[in-house]
């Protein structure tokens, strides 16, 4: 069936084509003028294209914004190929294309933020817990090696000892770890820094850092053995992979949104883990491990309980809607939890006095003035 006539108008090479048109079962066939067969369209999908017949032509295209268009040589497209493309005469309307809207910059703004904050706070945290479970020891232990050393980096300044080791200091270290170490809990490697701050963390392969600042904030052996014991719960709940896992995709996404190729975000990242800590959840499960393993040992719970206090005091009470998105739970309601239940007794358990001194001594007198920490 002959349609008439057309300019096949190739917009990416910006140059105009006479074609002859003609149906053809379900197709719009567009010819040469010498015959040969230019192009075919589906019929169901030519329509016309709005704003596009400014100079008095009608245009037809597959799409709003097709690359190649029909310009035809009237203002309004001939009835017969009207009634061809609309079903040879079944739907006497043909509906133009409609023409596609860029969404305002604000919106694609928002969209591309909201992506990120999804992928760094639902989808990394996820992927890595999955992830975290097929780490072989091996690595996991390299992995968690290389973050105990670039932590310490960024803690200890000054000239300040990266570890503190002294024979007496080490050997009392090593007696109270043991003691809260329970029958089937990881084995763990415990490090003391020269650095102020008032916080521990577990790295990955059962390696602790302890700054001498919690050990001398703690001001007795068995609060800074509960401290100990929540750190080993997290490595023996698998907390410490995971969240290095999650730093590091969080850290990799920011890098390639940033450009940051040098490291600094990595490095940064490092820091924001010893900062931060874990999950509410998280932070739970090693305070009942921490209590399990004092309570194992003969100790009570009761200066673990303390120092949380004597922190809460230290840093003052936070806005109740912080707590809603805070990596800690709540200090009063960790409190009620080491201290709830049967347990030794405050002062009772064994004699730790000697270790004790030997610990304080490991790096040596305190400075005059020590910095402000935080948990």
């Amino acid at each position: 069936m002959d349609l008439g006539t057309a300019l096949y108008e190739d917009r990416r090479l910006g140059r105009s084509v006479p074609v002859l048109l003609r149906g053809e079962g379900g197709f719009l066939l567009l010819l040469r003028e010498d015959g040969r067969e230019l192009d075919r369209w589906p019929a169901a999908a030519v329509r016309p294209v709005p704003d596009a017949g400014a100079d008095g032509h009608a245009r037809l295209g597959l799409a709003a914004d097709s690359p190649a268009l029909l310009a035809l040589p009237c203002p309004e497209v001939p009835p017969a190929l009207a009634g061809f493309l609309a079903g040879q005469g079944r739907s006497p309307a043909l509906k133009a294309h409609k023409a596609k809207r860029d969404l305002p910059l604000p919106v694609w703004l928002g969209g591309a933020a909201a992506s990120v904050v999804l992928l760094l706070f639902v989808v990394l945290p996820a992927l890595g817990d999955v992830l975290a479970g097929f780490v072989p020891p091996s690595l996991e232990r390299r992995i968690g090696e290389q973050v105990a050393e670039v932590a310490t980096g960024i803690l200890v300044k000054g000239g300040r000892k990266a570890e503190c080791r002294t024979p007496e200091g080490t050997a009392a270290l090593d007696r109270l770890v043991q003691r809260i170490r329970l029958p089937d809990g990881p084995a763990v490697q415990v490090r003391v820094i020269d650095s102020d701050m008032v916080n521990a963390f577990a790295a990955p392969g059962g390696f602790i850092v302890v700054p001498v600042g919690m050990v001398r904030f703690a001001g007795t052996p068995e609060a800074l053995l509960g401290v100990l014991a929540h750190e080993v719960g997290h490595v023996a709940e698998g907390h410490a992979m995971r969240r290095v896992m999650r730093v590091a995709m969080s850290s990799t996404l920011l890098t390639l949104l940033t450009g940051d190729l040098g490291g600094g975000i990595g490095a940064a990242a490092v820091g924001q883990m010893v900062e931060s800590g874990y999950s509410q959840e998280h932070e739970r499960e090693a305070d009942a491990y921490a209590v399990a393993a004092l309570r194992a040992a003969g100790l009570p719970t009761d200066p673990f309980a303390d120092l949380f206090g004597r922190m809460q005091l230290k840093v003052g009470d936070q806005p109740k809607w912080l707590a809603l998105v805070a990596s800690h739970p709540d200090i009063q309601s960790r409190i009620a939890a080491i201290r709830g239940g049967d347990g030794p007794a405050a002062g009772s358990g064994p004699d730790l006095s000697a270790d004790w001194a030997a610990l304080q001594a490991i790096c040596g007198p305190p400075p005059p003035e020590t910095e402000a920490g935080k948990e």
